[in-house]
C-alpha cells in the first residue's frame, strides 16, 4: 500500500515496581521461535538494539528440564517471585538473563519466555501478551484486568526513564504516531526510526497487525489501538467495518468495540480515529469508556474535536485518560508542522506536560524525529504517553 493511503479513511527516573518490571521484561522473539523454545528445542535469540545495527547479545536457549505445571498460577505469583520453583533460568556473561516459566508443561500451558536485559545495555523492556490479562471471546482475545489486579495499561506501558541530564521535574512531551499498519513502509519507518519513547497507534484493519505490534514493542515503543468512531456529516463516511456509531444499541456498539479490540494484543490503551459525533455523545462515550477502562486500558483523545466529552467523562468514570494538546499535522505542510512542534514545546514548558499527535506520513516522521533529538539538550523529557494519562481532567487540544 502506498504511503499516500495513510491520508485515506482507515477502511526515566521513575522505575516500576520490581514485580511489574520483571513481567514487562518479556521479549517476543516471534511465534516460531517461541514454539521451538516451548517444545524444548535449541533456539538462538538475537537481542537487538533499536538504535544501532548490531546485536547486543546472542543467547543459545538449550532444552530445559521438566518442572511442575503452573497453568492456574495467578499473575501476582509470577510477578512476586524472582525465580519460582517452576522457572528455569540462566545468566549470560553480559548480564542478560533468560528465564522460561513452566518449561515442562504441555506446549499450550507453557508460561512466557522472559529475556531480562540490563538497563546498561540501553534496551527497552517490553512485554509479550500475558495470558492472565486476556479474555478469549468469539472474536478473539480481549484485554482484561488480571486476577491480581494487574492492568494492561501498566504491564504494556513503556517504563518512564530519564537520562542522567534530565531532571525528574523537567517539562515532559509525549508524542504518538497514528494510522500505522496500513502502509508497510511507513509503519516500519515509524517503528525503526522514531525514538522508543514515541508511542505508536495502529489501525485495526492491517493484515499484518500482530506482526507490526510485536516489532514495535520489541523496538521499545508502547502501543495504542485506534478505534474508528462516527464522524459528523461533513467528514468521510465510516472509515471501516465495525465503526462505533451513536445510534447503535449499547449492546451492538459494545459488540463492535469487542471486534475492534480483538484485532491485536499487548496494547496499553485506545485512541479514537475520527469520532467527532461519537465523542460528543454522552451515552455513547460513557459506554465506550466504561468498557475500555473496565478492561484496564487508558484512553487517549486525539484532540481533533473540541466537542469531545472525554475531559468531562473520563475523570467522572475513573478512567485514566489524556487529551492531545497539539495536532501536529493539522495543516499539511512542513512549515505548519514545525510551528506546531514549537507550540508543543511551549505548552510543555508552561504547564509541565504536553501531548502531540501526527499521522505516520514519512514527512511527519522525519520532522518529529529531528525535533525529538533536540529535547534533551533543552532540558525537556520525551516520555511515553501512558505516563501522562491520568484520572485528572485533560488539557484542551490546540489546533491552528
Amino acid at each position: 500500500m502506498a504511503g499516500d493511503d495513510l491520508n485515506e479513511p482507515l477502511g526515566m527516573a521513575e522505575a516500576p515496581p520490581d514485580g511489574l518490571r520483571r513481567r514487562k521484561a518479556a521479549l517476543l522473539a516471534g511465534s516460531a521461535c517461541l514454539a521451538m523454545a516451548i517444545l524444548g528445542t535449541g533456539v538462538f535469540l538475537a537481542v537487538e538494539n533499536p538504535r544501532a545495527g548490531e546485536p547486543l547479545a546472542i543467547a543459545a536457549i538449550a532444552p530445559l528440564p521438566p518442572a511442575p505445571a503452573m497453568d492456574a498460577t495467578p499473575a501476582s505469583t509470577i510477578k512476586a517471585a524472582a525465580v519460582p520453583a517452576a522457572e528455569t533460568s540462566g545468566t549470560l556473561e553480559n548480564g542478560v538473563t533468560v528465564v522460561r516459566v513452566n518449561p515442562g508443561a504441555a506446549p499450550h500451558n507453557n508460561g512466557p519466555l522472559v529475556i531480562k536485559v540490563p538497563d546498561a545495555l540501553g534496551m527497552s523492556e517490553v512485554a509479550a501478551a500475558d495470558p492472565h490479562l486476556i479474555e478469549m471471546t468469539r472474536y478473539g482475545p480481549l484485554p482484561k484486568i488480571g486476577p491480581d489486579g494487574t492492568r494492561p495499561s501498566d504491564l504494556y506501558a513503556r517504563p518512564l526513564v530519564f537520562s542522567g541530564t534530565i531532571r525528574p521535574d523537567a517539562p515532559r512531551i509525549a508524542i504518538y504516531i497514528g494510522g500505522l499498519g496500513l502502509s508497510q513502509n511507513a509503519t516500519r519507518e515509524a517503528i525503526n526510526n522514531m525514538p522508543p519513547a514515541v508511542s505508536l497507534a495502529f489501525a485495526p484493519y492491517s493484515t499484518h497487525l500482530e506482526e507490526f505490534v510485536n516489532q514495535a514493542k520489541a523496538a521499545g515503543h508502547e502501543v495504542l489501538l485506534q478505534i474508528p468512531m462516527e464522524a459528523f456529516g461533513d467528514q468521510p463516511d465510516e472509515p471501516g467495518p465495525h465503526t462505533l456509531r451513536v445510534d447503535a444499541p449499547r449492546a451492538g456498539m459494545i459488540d463492535d468495540l469487542h471486534w475492534l479490540m480483538s484485532r491485536m494484543t499487548g496494547y496499553a490503551g485506545v485512541t479514537n480515529f475520527l469520532g467527532g459525533k461519537f465523542t460528543a455523545d454522552k451515552a455513547a462515550m460513557t459506554a465506550m469508556l466504561q468498557e475500555t477502562g473496565g478492561r484496564g486500558l487508558v484512553y487517549i483523545d486525539d484532540g481533533t474535536s473540541k466537542r469531545s466529552l472525554e475531559p468531562l467523562l473520563a475523570p467522572q468514570l475513573g478512567v485514566p485518560a489524556a487529551r492531545v494538546d497539539v495536532v501536529l499535522d493539522a495543516a499539511p505542510d512542513a512549515a505548519a508542522l514545525r510551528a506546531a512542534l514549537v507550540r508543543l514545546e511551549a505548552i510543555a514548558r508552561g504547564k509541565g506536560t504536553a501531548i502531540g499527535m501526527a499521522s505516520g506520513l514519512p514527512a511527519n516522521l522525519g520532522a518529529i524525529a529531528s525535533f525529538a533529538a533536540t529535547l534533551e539538550a533543552k532540558g525537556i523529557a520525551l516520555v511515553p504517553i501512558t505516563s501522562i494519562a491520568s484520572t485528572n481532567p485533560a488539557s484542551v487540544a490546540t489546533t491552528p
